[in-house]
């Protein structure tokens, strides 16, 4: 990788959308910004020049989509279409947008596509993080998405994960790219076959061919008000023919990359790119990946380009606390509010017994070889030499032993 900076740059942002509308120009519109104390929308609209490595901001004129994020965004006849999103106030209920605007660069002007009005006519409920592509024809396709819904008997919304099809035929604008209204343009629901993914949001989609998407990761939400059940994060690849408007599941083996929802994705040749993303550790904590994965669609296999940083240590801590409690809930309900402490004859190998199995050469890191993937190889190892009491925590043991790990994995390092 390689960064470039810019005098005249966006602000710093997350849930935005980038695409290329012509060659070497990419835009960027919207998004959000949060800390601990900060919370804003974005509606400016950016164009980065990919050959004078230069930012420049672009559509201020006064009419434009609102402020939001999690919109979804394509590049459609050298324009830049945008659909969906939400926003949201601090301390307030969000608002989930079903608008189409249009940014024509010539112009530099932005247009919303207004459809039907007239009674009966229907369209999609309001959403973010959809599935959203142009099939053969010029008829805009979305599929999925979440929101939140506020039910008479509920204080606060509940979400929901989208899995309803619609599809807008926009063939009617080709002759007239200045007027972007219609009395018979409509919505209307699409049907479609084959294996679908599960109910889930925040997937990322990329085509190879004007009739084929392919759609990858997500997450889906067992229980919105976060009182129990965790979130469920994918690494699956779909794949949505609109030619015969069917799902496919497109099948791999290991290795691939690890489940998240928000990467970047797109298509070289016959190659899905899959960058970055976002997976939840440690209850609501968030683990921004920063690796860099090829799946080769005629093959069906991945290839790692750049390895993830590894997990923090709380995080390899946590996941295996989560483990074992599983383990723990199968095999015996009762010990669900015990205290685990260690037990050196039940749970450990007698230490001289570890130290004759690992020979010195077990216990130095291999060539690529991460801190996690040390760390679970060597880890009775360096429980053996945690020289801790016997009461302590399985977790105060753990954390110890992933220290020495630790410092042994930076040493060779230095050294070598």
């Amino acid at each position: 990788w390689a960064q470039i900076s810019s005098p005249n740059s966006p602000a710093p942002r997350c849930s935005h959308q980038a695409c290329e509308v012509a060659a070497s120009k990419l835009y960027i519109f919207g998004g959000e910004y949060a800390t601990l104390t900060q919370f804003r929308h974005f509606n400016d609209l950016w164009l980065f020049d990919c050959k004078k490595m230069q930012w420049e901001k672009r559509g201020q004129g006064k009419i434009g989509p609102s402020p939001r994020s999690g919109h979804r965004a394509m590049s459609w006849r050298g324009q830049y279409l945008l659909f969906g999103g939400f926003f949201k106030r601090h301390d307030s209920e969000s608002i989930w947008f079903n608008d189409i605007w249009i940014y024509t660069p010539s112009r530099d002007e932005w247009t919303e596509i207004i459809t039907s009005t007239i009674p009966g006519a229907v369209r999609p409920p309001g959403r973010s993080a959809c599935v959203l592509g142009i099939a053969p024809n010029d008829l805009l396709c979305i599929w999925g998405g979440y929101s939140e819904v506020k039910c008479d008997t509920a204080l606060k919304a509940k979400g929901k994960h989208h899995t309803d099809s619609w599809q807008l035929d926009l063939s009617i604008f080709i002759n007239s790219p200045t007027d972007f209204s219609s009395s018979s343009l409509r919505w209307e629901r699409l049907a479609l076959k084959g294996e679908s993914p599960s109910p889930r949001s925040g997937m990322r989609a990329a085509g190879t061919k004007p009739d084929l998407l392919y759609v990858f990761g997500g997450v889906h939400d067992d229980d919105f008000d976060k009182s129990s059940k965790p979130s469920t994060f994918f690494n699956q690849v779909f794949v949505l023919d609109f030619a015969n408007r069917r799902w496919y599941h497109s099948p791999f083996t290991d290795p691939a990359p690890a489940p998240r929802l928000g990467a970047a994705v797109a298509f070289r040749a016959s190659l899905l790119y899959i960058a970055g993303g976002t997976l939840e550790t440690r209850g609501d904590r968030e683990h921004a990946f920063d690796d860099l994965w090829t799946y080769d669609v005629k093959l069906r296999n991945w290839k790692c380009l750049i390895t993830p940083s590894v997990l923090e240590e709380d995080d390899v801590i946590q996941d295996e606390e989560e483990e074992e409690e599983e383990h723990s809930e199968d095999t015996n309900d009762s010990d669900d509010n015990e205290n685990t402490t260690r037990n050196t004859e039940e749970t450990e190998p007698p230490r001289d017994v570890v130290e004759d199995e690992m020979k010195d050469e077990d216990v130095i890191p291999l060539t690529n070889e991460t801190l996690r993937d040390f760390f679970d190889r060597t880890r009775e190892y360096w429980l053996s030499q945690s020289n801790l009491p016997p009461n302590t925590s399985t977790k105060d043991l753990k954390r110890a032993a992933f220290q020495l790990a630790s410092e042994a994995f930076e040493a060779h390092n230095i050294q070598t």
